[in-house]
């Protein structure tokens, strides 16, 4: 069976922002981390799947709802598993807990197959990933992706900048936690000092790479925060909503 993996953890300085606690970038790199430790204990990690079936893993959607941010020291620990692939796509869930045991951020993501050639998507049936394999069904929450299209006027462009050598992951495109830190520049740090973050919820929509321009746009909605990272042209690369309280 494919089960959970759990790490205990402390919230050092480079897991935190600039009030001290683990931001949205942040929670998404301990997601991304967790997520490559627990395919590399089950034999489909990247760098396995590159080598024998030439495929490589991306996230299209994740969405996060936080009930508590951990800060600077505290520990905490992080949980992640995998639910039952549906034939190019598969949910992966986390949970993050307090020094209590108590759950006070949960996400749920979805990742696919790409070919390394052609970045085509792949069936995970024509991969090495184990689907013989059991897997749980439990999931971190039950309200699905509901992230859609959205629409942004010139009014609503904050700034333009350009994909650089650092945003560059393995796959040799930008790398998902790239573009939250895109969108999230969207605001100033006070945004962050006199308001939380209650959710947040991100869609990938095109791959970019280095060189690449892109615009990213904010607008207020009833619903929340809407962004948007697009190139020029009106390429979507990535869109998401925030919601939030005041602290």
């Amino acid at each position: 069976m494919i089960g959970r993996l759990k790490k205990d953890m402390q919230v050092l300085i480079s897991d935190t922002n600039s009030v001290y606690e683990m931001g949205i970038s942040n929670l998404m790199y301990k997601f991304q981390d967790l997520a490559a430790l627990h395919s590399q204990d089950f034999g489909f990690d990247n760098l396995t799947l590159r080598e024998k079936s030439n495929a490589f893993w991306v996230i299209l959607r994740c969405k996060i709802h936080i009930d508590k941010t951990p800060k600077f020291l505290d520990n905490i620990s992080v949980e992640t598993w995998p639910n039952m692939p549906k034939y190019v796509r598969c949910n992966r869930n986390f949970v993050i807990r307090d020094a209590d045991g108590q759950p006070i951020i949960r996400a749920l993501t979805e990742w696919a197959l790409l070919d390394a050639d052609t970045h085509g998507v792949r069936r995970f049936s024509s991969t090495i990933y184990p689907m013989d394999e059991e897997h749980l069904k439990d999931t971190a929450m039950d309200e699905p992706f509901r992230l859609g299209r959205m629409d942004f006027g010139p009014e609503d462009l904050v700034y333009t900048s350009k994909v650089m050598s650092s945003d560059i992951d393995v796959s040799q495109h930008t790398n998902n936690v790239t573009y939250c830190r895109y969108l999230l520049n969207a605001f100033d740090s006070s945004f962050f000092s006199n308001n939380k973050i209650t959710d947040f919820e991100i869609n990938y929509r095109h791959e970019s790479r280095e060189g690449d321009l892109f615009e990213v746009y904010k607008k207020e909605t009833p619903d929340g925060i809407t962004l948007q990272a697009s190139n020029p042209d009106g390429r979507v690369y990535a869109s998401a909503l925030i919601k939030y309280e005041p602290r």
